[in-house]
């Protein structure tokens, strides 16, 4: 799930006050983790994608008027949402609108690459990048955090599965 798309259903269920930032993370109620800096899916004028830290602070200080929210962003060195983008993006927090949203890294508009044309190259031909390497996938399996295993998965919360227990029973017998 995307930070957005998590910061909205917390919202909207009312769980604003689970959401917590330690350190260069934002823990939202224990479920999920993302870094301050990760981007979400809304581009601002400027073409540039907002990040995590900007929309968080955003929608904890929605009752400010524009011009103390962007004084209270700049004392705490953090980013500001655009006046044009505020109410947008309020309201797609507030489950009220729909917004478009697209993925970090790609313009609007732009199809995916598929990933067979790259196969199809030979490995001599194709140009080395920074991200090439043993080295670069270890430096990504050491800042990546794993949300989610076997174990968690089997995990739900606040749920009985007696039913399904008895309904087998009925079945069975």
């Amino acid at each position: 799930m995307d930070p957005l798309s998590l910061l909205r259903d917390f919202n909207l269920k009312g769980r604003v006050a689970e959401v917590s930032t330690s350190g260069d993370r934002v823990n939202f109620g224990g479920s999920y983790v993302f870094p301050l800096t990760a981007y979400i899916a809304f581009k601002n004028a400027a073409k540039e994608f907002y990040t995590l830290e900007i929309i968080l602070n955003l929608l904890l200080n929605r009752n400010l008027s524009h011009a103390e929210y962007i004084r209270r962003a700049n004392e705490k060195k953090v980013g500001a949402v655009a006046f044009t983008d505020r109410r947008k993006l309020l309201d797609f927090l507030d489950g009220k609108a729909d917004l478009q949203l697209e993925a970090p890294g790609e313009p609007l508009g732009a199809a995916a690459q598929p990933a067979v044309a790259e196969e199809e190259q030979p490995a001599a031909k194709r140009a080395r990048t920074e991200g090439d390497g043993p080295a670069a996938a270890a430096a990504v399996a050491r800042t990546e955090r794993q949300l989610r295993n076997r174990n968690t998965m089997l995990l739900a919360p606040n749920k009985d599965f007696n039913r399904v227990l008895a309904i087998v029973e009925k079945a069975v017998a």
